[in-house]
């Protein structure tokens, strides 16, 4: 089918209950439409004005064709034709009503039916794509970039706030309008967008979806059957790697996150890299969750660190120590986590010297004071310092020699706390109670089962979690953690202090730090 019969003529009229639109040209097309910029006019209050419109025609060419002005549906595809149109007009209407309340989002005028097919009329951008933009200045600067393609993470995570996937966001579906102080750009085209019930399913089943090579995942080649923030949040970090590089992503089933990483050095910080990578992972599950994470990612707000494992990258995830000999990965590393990981010392340090109290009591109740069991209360409360502060992330974020070996320097100072605590212990000063007896046993953690160390019926020390249903890590965390997940970890007084987060097959999954 040649491409000339497939649109509608410059001049062709378009007549709705509002207005009459003249096509001057066409502005893009795809699988399922084709989009028009169009005169109209409109009135303000006495006088009318001639204004432009984007229009856009339900066309689907695999099973129509146009005779004239009309849309005509295969004779064998009338009823496929049908459910279309009311999709169409389904997501034109949801789009209608839920663009009115975001700036970034295109703003949809009406909806009509004429020549056979649907119609909706939306505000013309007047400006250029984003695909346009980089093609004409080149790979853009990474906080450029980024600043650029905030409001449209905004624009997305409003959507997803209201369970709809667009399903097709890409260079040229953002358009960057000129406004007085600066550039504005406003997602379109939601051809492909899909609206989800609370429940899960559609609220209208789509039979027919397509996709942009380099901005879909893996899983969007097949029909989805689910929301799935994680398929947009790949779409949005491919764009941004168009952004950075001014080529587009290689499509997803080729695509080799080793090698875009190591293209992605070259033009931005080791922090920006791998959080692109991970919203690029292959696999829907362990991909970045949501809009949010991928943004405090991008900000350098969350680090993942992981030095057990090395970088998985060509199995499609990111996981182990993410800089490797990249100094700037490093480098980004915030104070905060530099104090949180002093913050893990110190609660060593006082743990090891409440467990010296404990013994010390226990050793000096009447009829039992016995003088030679202090070397044995330093021995015991070193080792158990040694394995409160084995947290694997410390070393990994720390870069001042004192903090390397911390291991060793906990070792010294609890030494000094539990001979403090012994002398303590045995002046006329009366002591605290003793804490309750750490036991081993299991309790139900809200979406598990905790097996392991309990004090109080709460798990505290080493453990294991098994998760039976979908929900939060723990409640301090928002990662989420599926049926058959498991967590090994260190609890205090049933709070979570680190762990290892593993799938249902036993991989590793990530490091989860409160």
């Amino acid at each position: 089918m040649e491409a000339e019969s497939c649109t509608l003529k410059a001049g062709a009229l378009l007549v709705s209950g509002k207005r009459n639109y003249k096509v001057v040209c066409v502005l893009g097309s795809g699988g399922f439409g084709v989009t028009y910029l169009a005169k109209g006019h409109v009135k303000v209050d006495n006088v009318m004005v001639e204004g432009l419109f984007a229009v856009k025609e339900m066309f689907p060419r695999d099973f129509s064709r146009r005779v004239g002005p009309a849309v005509v549906p295969d004779p064998d595809k009338t009823a496929d034709f049908a459910k279309c149109k009311d999709d169409f007009i389904l997501e034109a209407t949801r789009l209608q009503k839920i663009g009115t309340l975001h700036d970034n989002i295109v703003k949809v005028n009406e909806i009509f039916e004429a020549n056979g097919t649907a119609y909706y009329v939306m505000q013309h951008v007047n400006g250029e794509s984003l695909l346009d933009y980089v093609a004409k200045y080149g790979a853009l600067d990474p906080d450029f970039a980024v600043n650029l393609l905030i409001p449209i993470l905004s624009a997305v995570e409003f959507l997803h706030d209201n369970r709809i996937n667009h399903f097709d966001i890409k260079p040229d579906n953002i358009m960057l309008q000129g406004v007085d102080d600066g550039i504005m750009p406003v997602l379109i085209d939601f051809g492909l967008s899909i609206h989800y019930k609370k429940g899960g399913g559609k609220t209208t089943p789509r039979s027919f979806l397509g996709l942009s090579e380099g901005y879909a995942p893996v899983e969007q080649y097949a029909e989805i059957d689910h929301f799935s923030p994680q398929t947009d949040v790949y779409a949005l970090a491919a764009t941004l790697c168009y952004m950075l590089t001014g080529e587009a992503p290689s499509p997803a089933p080729a695509l080799k996150l080793q090698q875009l990483r190591e293209r992605l050095l070259q033009v931005a910080p080791g922090h920006m890299a791998d959080a692109i990578c991970r919203a690029m992972d292959k696999t829907e599950e362990t991909r970045t969750p949501s809009v949010s994470r991928f943004r405090q990612e991008l900000a350098g707000e969350i680090l993942e660190v992981e030095p057990d494992n090395g970088p998985d990258l060509e199995k499609g995830r990111i996981g182990g120590n993410l800089w490797g000999n990249d100094r700037r990965g490093v480098d980004a590393v915030s104070h905060g986590q530099r104090k949180k990981s002093l913050m893990w010392i110190l609660a060593g340090i006082a743990a090891g010297a409440i467990v010296a109290g404990m013994f010390v009591l226990m050793k000096i109740l009447p009829g039992q004071e016995d003088s030679q069991g202090e070397p044995e209360v330093t021995l015991e409360t070193t080792e158990v310092a040694v394995e409160q502060t084995e947290t694997p992330s410390v070393q990994s974020v720390q870069t001042e020699p004192s903090v390397a070996d911390a291991p060793q320097q906990v070792q010294q100072q609890t030494s000094s706390a539990s001979s403090s605590s012994s002398v303590s212990s045995t002046s006329d000063t009366p002591s605290s109670p003793p804490q309750s007896q750490v036991t081993t046993g299991s309790v139900s953690v809200g979406n598990g089962t905790y097996s392991g160390k309990l004090r109080g019926g709460k798990p505290h020390g080493k453990g294991r979690v098994v998760y039976h249903a979908e929900g939060r890590v723990a409640p301090t965390v928002s990662d989420i953690a599926y049926p058959g997940y498991t967590l090994e970890g260190y609890w205090t007084d049933g709070l979570l202090e680190s762990g290892q987060l593993y799938d249902e097959s036993g991989r590793k999954i990530k490091t989860i730090i409160p």
